[in-house]
């Protein structure tokens, strides 16, 4: 009689894959081998394994390494850390561990270290390099067999057959080991690769041809190197011009500034570093000049006579890099000035020599932040992907839409124009070349490995170690530790506390509070009714004021109606969009008068919302007060203004009130010798908040001002009669009257002088002529040399701008 199976034994689920984790399956009456037990060990590791390599692998916490000079030791401190197959590296107790526990220089271990990474294959024993290597002390993964017993394989036996470890305590241990390969490149890097080869076959094919090389792409770096500026003096020792050329850091190189009809008697010329570099030393004909008064450049003055001879100065500077990496350069120049039928400066670079490089925290700082790619380079290929993948995208048909619809003609020669003009100005290509195109493939490939390098495909160990580094050190070829640096190399885990930790050194706020926070108040605003328009009794309407306006609620006014003191001049329709642009327009846009203050109000009414917009009208205090100044000049003016052609009154009216503006009358000349003028001087600039300007002191009308600078006078000897303060009123105004009419008589002249098919307009008022013809008719009324060129091209200048 056959006995059928209790169970069917079905090897595996259809469809199922391979692979996978197993378990012991316990059952009653199981017996149980060696493999069943290490198998359920095995199960349980590797699921814990899984999950820490889903966390990372580095510094979870603690685990901080301190080395000691005189000792010769490291201290490392308790913490727990994650290697990259998911080990737990746990260090329980401080322990210290000695240079001479770390290095064996007889070992070939040790003699590993000094091998070159790209020659893996090279005999140790033959590599040894007199320069100190960098080593990363790892603190690796073990397990350590413990509690040997006795093994009995036959019950009957009366002598254990042989002894076995009954246990194994997984730790840690120090190692110094060769730092891990640099990564792959990136998708970046290879498109960077890509285009360089092709500027380099470009460069190849121009400089065979004799053609002019390829430019250099957009945010090429450049290296050291100064510039030369020179700028004329005029009779203030103002700089009335300036002029600047680049010097190349290259031997031979020369930069010349000349300067045509120029009558100044002094020029100034500066060669001072390139933005993002100084110099460090300085040195002219021999001398040493003072570290802080050439950092940012060396100056000196030419006078006529020494132009005239002719200049000439050697000078030696070393220009050192502002920020970052980078090498210093101790160059030399000579640099030459004369004057003929123009003044002519030449710099040239006659030697240059790179100084060793230094290294500084801000080059740790560049390392730690930055892959090793070139910085430029990935901003120029960011920013050909925004632009070109933006247009490019509007152009594609989205994944699982039903059918392709075609391309819109007009869409697709936009983005073309696009992406031609963005290789033009980043990469410095023509997409219409075949090197253009070839670029257009690459990238294209860059998208494509984008695309695939999506997908995550796991944790990567660096090196084929269980362990995590904990800093790098230099060694000597000797066995001995020179420096060491527990921040480079080190790896964390990114969990909520450590992250919360880093930010609170810089006062942040854990992200868990933050959201609390935020969940506060949004919990807040959800227990808040929804907002209702207040009922408000009878015909009365409530005014919520914003900005430079405010909303009216309750009942809706009509034109004509008052809102306060203020008249309803208008009531229009807005939409929703509308009333939001004209809120952000009284909340952040041009000043206006408070609605209290108002004679009238423009009503914006919101279809279906019930509320209405209230936008004052008119100017505030400072614009009309601004105004009636500019309104009282014109009226000065006025026989001025009717003598000048229609176009030229607007540039006139402006450029006299910039000057009026300008002028105080403590810059007037007086027009006589009475002593009457200065006292009458100082007691308007005693009263400067009232009267800061010629402008303001034409608005007031002299009799007013008089009146308000009266106390001041009643101090001074001979006004005791009001008559006598009267009369210095005079003097003062008068002078201020005749300055802004002979500057108004200049620019009638420069009007006047115009063809009759070319008319004055407001830009002229920047032309050199005119700012000549208004400084030599202002400055005669002004004391001392009166305005500079730069001065009078200033106010020329606010002027032609103004509407």
């Amino acid at each position: 009689m056959t006995m059928k199976p209790r169970h069917d034994f079905t090897p595996c689920v259809p469809g199922a894959l391979s692979g996978g984790l197993s378990r012991t399956e316990f059952f009653d009456g199981m017996v149980l081998s060696e493999a069943d037990m290490k198998r359920e060990q095995s199960y349980w590791q590797m699921k814990r394994r899984l999950t820490n390599r889903a966390l990372g692998q580095g510094v979870v916490w603690g685990l901080t390494l301190h080395w000691d000079e005189r000792s010769r030791c490291f201290t490392l401190c308790p913490g727990y850390g994650l290697s990259c197959c998911g080990d737990d590296l746990v260090v329980e107790c401080p322990e210290t561990v000695c240079e001479r526990d770390l290095i064996d220089p007889c070992s070939e271990e040790f003699r590993r270290l000094f091998v070159d990474p790209k020659n893996p294959c090279a005999d140790p024993c033959e590599v040894r390099p007199d320069a100190p290597v960098e080593a990363c002390l790892m603190l690796e993964y073990v397990e350590c067999p413990e509690d040997p017993r006795q093994v009995f394989e036959d019950p009957c036996a009366e002598l254990p057959k042989g002894c076995r470890f009954g246990a194994v305590r997984e730790t840690t241990r120090l190692r110094l080991v060769p730092p891990p390969p640099a990564p792959p490149p990136g998708p970046m890097e290879r498109f960077c690769a890509r285009i360089a080869e092709i500027r380099e076959q470009l460069a190849k094919a121009a400089e065979a041809s004799g053609d002019a090389p390829p430019p250099e792409p957009l945010f090429a770096g450049t290296g050291p190197q100064a510039r030369i500026t020179a700028a004329p003096l005029d009779a203030n020792d103002l700089a009335t011009a300036a002029y600047a050329e680049p010097l190349p850091a290259e031997v031979g190189a020369t930069a010349t500034i000349t300067m045509l009809g120029d009558s100044s008697d002094e020029v100034k010329f500066t060669l001072e570093p390139m933005p993002g570099f100084f110099f460090t030393s300085f040195t002219q004909d021999g001398f040493d000049q003072p570290v802080g008064q050439i950092l940012m450049g060396f100056a000196t003055t030419a006078s006529a006579e020494s132009l005239t001879n002719g200049v000439g100065i050697d000078a030696v500077a070393v220009i050192a890099p502002l920020f970052g990496t980078g090498p210093s350069l101790r160059v030399t120049y000579r640099i030459e000035a004369a004057r003929g039928d123009a003044t002519t400066i030449t710099a040239e670079v006659l030697a240059v020599e790179e100084l060793p490089e230094r290294r500084d925290c801000v080059s740790v700082l560049e390392e730690g932040l930055f892959l090793d790619t070139d910085p430029a380079c990935q901003v120029r290929t960011m920013l050909m992907a925004v632009l070109c993948g933006w247009f490019r995208g509007q152009l594609g048909t989205a994944p699982c839409a039903e059918g392709e619809e075609e391309v819109d003609p007009a869409r697709a020669a936009i983005a073309w124009a696009i992406c031609w003009l963005a290789w033009r100005l980043v990469w410095e290509l023509d997409a219409t070349t075949d090197a253009g195109k070839a670029a257009e493939d690459c990238l294209r490939k860059l998208f494509q490995e984008w695309c695939a390098g999506m997908h995550y495909k796991g944790p990567r160990c660096e090196h084929n170690l269980h362990g995590i580094v904990l800093g790098c050190v230099k060694v000597h070829p000797n066995g001995r530790i020179e420096c060491f640096d527990e921040w480079a190399r080190r790896r964390h885990v990114l969990t909520g506390p450590l992250l919360s930790h880093w930010g609170a050194q810089f006062g942040l706020a854990p992200l868990d509070v933050a959201a609390s926070r935020l969940a506060r108040w949004i919990c807040c605003v959800a227990a808040t009714p929804a907002a209702q328009m207040p009922q408000l009794p009878g015909e009365a309407a409530a005014l919520f004021s914003f900005g430079n306006g405010g909303f009216l609620a309750g009942q809706e006014l009509a034109a004509g109606a008052t809102l306060g003191q203020a008249t309803v001049n208008s009531v229009r329709p807005a939409t929703p969009l509308d009333m939001i642009g004209r809120v952000i327009d009284l909340i952040a846009g041009p000043e206006r008068m408070p609605l209290s203050a108002a004679p009238g109000v423009d009503l914006f009414t919101l279809q279906g919302g019930g509320l209405q917009l209230a936008v004052p009208r008119g100017a505030p205090a400072g614009l009309r007060e601004r105004a009636a100044n500019r309104e009282a000049i014109r009226v000065l003016l006025a026989r001025e203004m009717a003598e000048a052609p229609p176009m030229a009154r607007p540039a006139m009216e402006s450029v006299l009130d910039e000057v009026a503006g300008t002028l105080t009358a403590g810059m007037l000349r007086a027009p006589t010798d009475s002593p009457l003028f200065g006292h009458m001087v100082r007691a308007i600039e005693a009263h400067e908040a009232d009267i800061p300007s010629l402008r303001a002191l034409i608005a007031m009308d002299p009799e007013r001002a008089v009146d308000l600078v009266r106390p001041e006078l009643r101090a001074e000897d001979g006004f005791t009669d009001e008559a006598v303060a009267d009369k210095a009123m005079g003097l003062v105004y008068g002078a201020a009257v005749k300055t802004l009419r002979d500057g108004a008589g200049a620019i009638l002249e420069q009007a006047r002088a115009r063809e009759d098919d070319e008319a004055f307009v407001r830009a002229d008022l920047e032309e050199a002529a005119t700012v000549s013809a208004l400084r030599t008719a202002l400055n005669p009324n002004l004391q001392g040399r009166g305005l500079t060129l730069a001065n009078i091209r200033a106010i020329a200048a606010r002027a032609a701008k103004r509407g």
